[in-house]
């Protein structure tokens, strides 16, 4: 994600810097907004294509019914279905993709807030996290693991720990090329204070995992992993919410059921497992995520709702399906009539007596 994490590191250190007063809990709220403005479009266009498949959802059933045993001529006639109308039924699958890549180079902006907020170097970072990595053999508990180091939480550790180390870590910084004690004197404090924004209710850090106490060792921090959990299961079920809206109840979707109840309640534990278990800084994206994400689900149905095209569809399936039946109808009069009217007999036109009047019989002759 280097190469995606880079120019999104420059817009959230602009968030930082400008609008986000230097606050970095602020600047994550903000800086995920407006990721998820630039990724609207993406979005629409998503939604637009869910719309649209949801308006052939009537009459791909009526198919699927129809050459149910035969899949070679379901397939064939769904394509046809989908090149007359003129939709992709692959249209979702493209935004879908680049924005869960983007959305991944957010998180791995947001969890290195020394290397994309401070702007302290990649290597100093990278010497600080070295410094407070356990080495072969040694036991400290001050210090964590390499596998802990790895990944996204490797500076949120660095930090938590970070007066415990302070001496191999300014060690650590002046080992970097170009950099002397009093340069790692100054990458240290700049840490030190980037660690404080870090700090909630004058005592407890959101560095810390929540359970680092297990059930005996109960805080405020617990608040934020229920509420990443919470935040979680309300976008999933606003979610869950429209789809079935836009989807009949049938046997098939009776028989999903038990997979559409293990995502609705697996990513709300999901999230609060990992809430409770990284540091807490890590439930505040989350929250921020999920909240906009609901507001921004809402705002998509607004725009394309697919359970009003469907119905919409249903309407005019049916209302076509009269007019085929009533047309059907007037053909078969227009016939039947026609037929009649060549098997009549033939009548020879002669005048009605009663219409002559006072004729004379040579005019009656004439006639």
């Amino acid at each position: 994600m280097g190469l995606l994490a880079k120019p999104l590191g420059w817009l959230m250190w602009l968030v930082y810097e400008n609008i986000g007063l230097h606050n970095y809990f602020l600047t994550i709220f903000l800086f995920t907004l407006i990721t998820r403005i630039l990724l609207f479009p993406l979005s629409l266009k998503n939604q637009k294509s869910m719309m649209d498949r949801a308006r052939l959802a009537p009459r791909l059933e009526r198919i699927q019914k129809k050459y149910a045993k035969d899949q070679q001529k379901l397939m064939q006639k769904q394509q046809e279905l989908y090149e007359k109308e003129g939709v992709n039924q692959f249209g979702g699958c493209l935004p879908s993709v680049v924005t869960m890549i983007v959305l991944f180079g957010v998180i791995a902006v947001i969890y290195s807030p020394l290397n994309y907020l401070i702007r302290i170097p990649e290597p100093v970072v990278k010497a600080a996290i070295s410094a407070s990595t356990l080495q072969k053999d040694e036991v400290n508990e001050n210090k964590f693991s390499e596998k802990d180091m790895r990944g996204y939480y490797g500076e949120f550790r660095m930090l938590n720990h970070l007066e415990q180390n302070k001496d191999d870590i300014i060690a650590a910084i002046a080992d970097v090329d170009g950099q002397d004690k009093d340069s790692a004197l100054t990458y240290y404090n700049e840490m030190a204070d980037t660690k404080k924004e870090f700090t909630v209710f004058g005592k407890y850090s959101l560095l810390e995992n929540p359970w680092r106490g297990g059930a005996k060792d109960i805080s405020l921090l617990w608040l934020l992993p229920i509420f990443a959990g919470l935040s979680q299961l309300l976008m999933t079920m606003v979610s869950m919410h429209f789809t079935k809206r836009a989807t009949k109840a049938s046997s098939e979707m009776q028989q999903a059921q038990g997979c559409t109840n293990a995502m609705m309640y697996g990513m709300p534990v999901f999230s609060l497992i990992i809430g409770f278990t990284f540091p807490a800084g890590v439930s505040v994206y989350w929250v921020a995520s999920s909240l906009i994400g609901v507001c921004q689900t809402l705002l998509l149905y607004k725009i394309y709702d697919p359970a009003k095209a469907r119905e919409q569809a249903e309407i005019e399936y049916q209302a076509a399906r009269k007019q085929r039946a009533a047309d059907k109808k007037r053909l078969a009069e227009a016939r039947k009539r026609q037929d009649a009217a060549e098997n009549a007999p033939d009548v020879v036109d002669t005048p009605n007596v009663k219409d002559l009047g006072d004729v004379t019989p040579d005019e009656l002759s004439d006639k």
